[in-house]
């Protein structure tokens, strides 16, 4: 391999010191307070799908005008012997078909094993996220024949506060970027060793891959792309053996993709942000891969722009590096694994508007592709001459691992993070509402309240009451007696109007960040 010298020294044997500890301590933080954080909207649905109960099904008991328990609601995402697993299909192809169901049967049985929906649904992405770190050092080991950028590679990824996050979501994000970097690597070893073995493995990555997470096909299109680009160097009957495996892969995923019909559950991407807000977003996104303290559009500059500027700085020497020193054609699968699913989500939001790329589970091909870059640069400067400048990268390495390791030590005991977006605040609403005993929740199917019900049912007292009514029909609810407190969260401005106009009744806000006020009863 033409990127490493062979022989060891301190650099190696340090860096392997280092490397080791800091993986152990990634695997063993993704196992941190598991529950710690709130259980978000989207999560929710996992739960609600996974267990085979429907959204009208959700919409019906909780929207019904009738005094419910946050228990009651939490009976939507607990699973039911009743529903097995063709009712899990069955609501996915419904309700839910842009995400494929592997996940979801993952999920459903370590629900079903640990009897606790959110412990169980997220165990299945920190099984997924710890698979994730050995299968990147495959990749890396794919990529330049070479231990040492494997061992680079899985430490990057298992101190990375952005992979930590997705390990610890119940979602399939940290699935999908174990499918992109499997499929990627036995794509790689397909073309190196081209045996029958090989291309069933490639074949059987690729599946699973569909099945997990419907963007694969832009991951699978950038290896259409590199194996045409490929086919001088291993000629046609081994890239007719890609194509065609990638072709069979997608016929077996036509039973899922012939029920997608219409996938609008997105549109909200298309919604235009200003170009300044997306760089804003993008810089905030690429930092978060190597250092994250929760920083979000309310942090001050002065704070975000160190530590910004230095991981840009390590990212842009890395890909100034590979494009002048790269030319291993393995380093050209990383650009296109990157670029492609880059330039699927960045065209159209220049072109025609939009906040596509501003979402950054959407773009993990990418962010794989940027981290193993930097791993290749980072490792490169192992074989430095002399033995003091290896001295010196491998502390440059342990500050990148140590600044990862930190950002999800600080992540493991919070109870909300950047990426619960719509349930951010609900922490502290529970803990307003908690506060009260005996209060009553008051709440309608304004927005997206039905996942936010659901997310916060798993924050408050099991015997907390819930009243939720229909806010389309323009009926506000009966106030029942007996209750001291009440609260109301995110109504539509119609009904709060006409909770104002009604003489009975004050508003005050108790928490506008987190949509709650206080229901105040006028003395007569």
């Amino acid at each position: 391999m033409a990127f490493f010298d062979q022989k060891t020294g301190y650099g190696f044997y340090g860096f392997y010191g280092v490397a080791v500890i800091a993986i152990a301590l990634g695997i063993f933080i993704r196992f941190i307070n598991i529950e710690g954080k709130v259980y978000w909207h989207d999560e929710t649905y996992t739960a609600l799908f996974s267990t085979g109960h429907s959204r009208n099904e959700a919409i019906d008991l909780i929207f019904s005008n009738e005094l419910l328990s946050a228990a009651d609601l939490q009976t939507l995402q607990q699973v039911d012997p009743e529903r097995g697993v063709p009712e899990l299909l069955q609501r996915l192809v419904e309700e839910d078909p842009q995400h494929p169901p592997l996940y979801y049967l993952v999920a459903r049985w370590l629900m079903g094993v640990w009897d606790n929906a959110v412990l169980g649904s997220r165990l299945a992405a920190i099984l997924f996220g710890v698979l994730l770190i050995p299968a990147t050092y495959w990749f890396g080991l794919e990529l330049s024949g070479t231990h040492l950028l494997g061992l680079m590679g899985a430490a990057i990824i298992a101190t990375s506060p952005f992979h930590y996050l997705y390990a610890q979501e119940a979602r399939e994000y940290s699935l999908w970027a174990l499918t992109t970097v499997l499929s990627s690597a036995a794509l790689l070893r397909s073309l190196r060793r081209p045996t029958l073995q090989s291309w069933l493995m490639y074949g059987l990555t690729l599946v699973a891959s569909l099945y997990g997470c419907l963007l694969s096909i832009l991951v699978i299109g950038s290896h259409c792309v590199y194996g045409v680009l490929q086919m001088r160097r291993y000629g046609w009957p081994i890239i007719r053996n890609v194509l065609s495996t990638v072709a069979i892969s997608v016929i077996l995923f036509l039973p899922w993709l012939r029920v997608i019909n219409d996938v609008n559950a997105a549109s909200w991407t298309s919604n235009p942000l200003p170009l300044s807000a997306l760089a804003k977003t993008w810089i905030g996104h690429v930092t978060r891969l190597f250092f994250d303290i929760n920083f979000d559009a309310s942090t001050p500059l002065w704070a975000v722009l160190p530590v910004a500027v230095l991981a840009l700085g390590l990212m842009g020497v890395s890909l100034g590096w590979a494009l002048t020193h790269g030319r291993n054609s393995s380093m050209f699968l990383l650009f296109l694994l990157g670029g492609v699913t880059l330039c699927a989500f960045l065209l159209p939001d220049l072109l025609i508007g939009g906040r596509r790329s501003s979402v950054s589970r959407y773009l993990i091909p990418t962010y794989l592709s940027l981290q193993l870059i930097v791993a290749w640069f980072l490792a490169s400067r192992l074989s430095c001459q002399p033995r003091a400048r290896r001295r010196v990268w491998t502390a440059v390495i342990a500050i990148v691992l140590t600044a990862g390791l930190t950002s999800c030590y600080v992540s493991s005991f919070a109870d909300t993070w950047w990426h619960k977006k719509n349930s951010h605040h609900n922490p502290a609403v529970a803990r307003i509402i908690n506060a009260e005993p005996g209060a009553l929740l008051i709440s309608s199917n304004n927005n997206v309240n039905l996942g936010e019900l659901m997310s916060l049912s798993h924050r408050f007292n099991p015997e907390q009451k819930i009243l939720a009514f229909n806010d389309k029909q323009g009926q506000l609810p009966q106030v029942p007696e007996g209750f001291d407190t009440v609260f109301i969260f995110n109504i539509s401005k119609r009904a709060k109007k006409a909770f104002r106009e009604d003489k009975r009744y004050t508003i005050e806000k108790v928490y506008a960040q987190g949509r709650l006020d206080r229901l105040l009863r006028n003395v007569d």
